[in-house]
């Protein structure tokens, strides 16, 4: 298995950034790939350092991309980068430019994260569906209409969405209520995954988009268990996640 670690500059952020790939010891051709976010405060070691993610790479037949997305909710901000143009385009194109055995096809590109990151998973997904066949969502803040009334969390949000965030972020590209709402009916669907811990303050967001999803015509898996949002959770439930993602790729390996 190799850990490798880039740096590079990017047009959508204006600058240099940092992004942390695992590549499993056999290298195929068409190899699939997920890309892996970080939470509010993390960065592109997160994963590696909280979770067991290369051991899973270790013995798996895929890549993992993990990149650096400061604090920014994988949107393009009102005060700074444009950190969803960046992880939804710019970083899987040159991905796939720098490692030619990595697929560019729907169905082998895979998106997940936790907390902030697995908000940002499902709406890139949700608003790049050519793209991404499949997200996943461990302990995500899946009402972001809710998620700006938290304390102390004022500047941060301001820097994402403006002075006006109360009012700009409902039924904007940023909602993924809306967005599920106003998915494009001739576009593929992808595939969502979301678990939230029952002692989580972000379990109520996560019942209001279980809700929400009833009826809407996605293939939508929705788990809970006993859990707080910390990194017992996180990583306890990255294989579940992991396998709800790669179940298409393993029951066509199994018809092989």
């Amino acid at each position: 298995m190799a850990f490798l670690t880039l740096n590079f500059k990017s047009k959508a952020l204006a600058g240099n950034t940092t992004v942390n790939i695992y590549l499993p010891e056999t290298i195929t051709e068409d190899m699939p790939v997920l890309y892996l976010l970080h939470g509010m405060g993390g960065d592109q070691n997160a994963w590696n350092t909280g979770s067991s993610i290369g051991k899973f790479v270790r013995y798996g037949s895929f890549a993992v991309v993990m990149p650096y997305g400061a604090n920014s909710f994988y949107s393009n901000m009102r005060y700074g980068p444009r950190y969803f143009d960046y992880v939804s385009e710019e970083l899987p194109e040159y991905i796939c430019s720098l490692f030619t055995f990595i697929s560019k096809k729907r169905e082998k590109t895979f998106i997940g994260g936790l907390s902030m990151g697995g908000y940002g998973a499902v709406k890139i997904a949700l608003r790049n569906p050519a793209r991404f066949s499949a997200a996943a969502s461990i302990s995500g803040p899946m009402d972001i209409l809710e998620d700006v009334k938290f304390p102390g969390w004022s500047e941060i949000i301001v820097a994402n969405w403006g002075e006006n965030y109360e009012t700009d972020l409902k039924g904007s590209e940023d909602d993924l209520l809306h967005l599920v709402d106003a998915f494009p009916k001739d576009a593929p669907k992808p595939r969502i995954y979301a678990v939230c811990g029952t002692e989580d303050f972000l379990y109520p967001q996560n019942q209001t988009f279980r809700k929400h999803m009833e009826g809407k015509g996605f293939d939508f898996v929705y788990e809970e268990a006993r859990g707080v949002h910390n990194w017992d959770f996180f990583g306890g439930w990255l294989k579940p996640a992991l396998l709800h993602l790669f179940a298409p790729l393993m029951e066509a390996e199994k018809k092989q």
